[in-house]
């Protein structure tokens, strides 16, 4: 937890977590561990994970269960994207893939 202690103030109201970009693969008990962490903190900030990922169904799902009395939540941007409007589509059908 050196890293989180170094990085985050004792003060803080509200975590927000945005490293799931690099996550490849399960990353829960890594948000564990912040939320466990945060938890002993003075204010016991709720922790929010903004996700790359499409579905909230794998282990921040479990996550929110446990721990949605301390606050955490966590958001799925992905999906959000790929409604917005652009036409995805028609740029794969072309060779372009921005999601890989």
């Amino acid at each position: 937890h050196w890293c989180h202690a170094a990085l985050v103030s004792p003060d803080v109201d509200v975590l927000h977590y945005e490293w799931t970009v690099f996550e490849h693969g399960p990353a829960g008990a890594t948000h564990e561990d912040l939320i466990r962490w945060t938890s002993r903190l003075g204010r016991s900030p709720p922790v929010h994970v903004f996700n790359t990922g499409e579905r909230a169904d794998g282990e921040d799902y479990m996550l929110v269960g446990r721990y949605a009395r301390q606050g955490y939540n966590a958001f799925y941007m992905k999906r959000g994207l790929a409604n917005g409007g652009h036409d995805y589509e028609s740029e794969r059908a072309v060779g372009l893939d921005r999601f890989g």
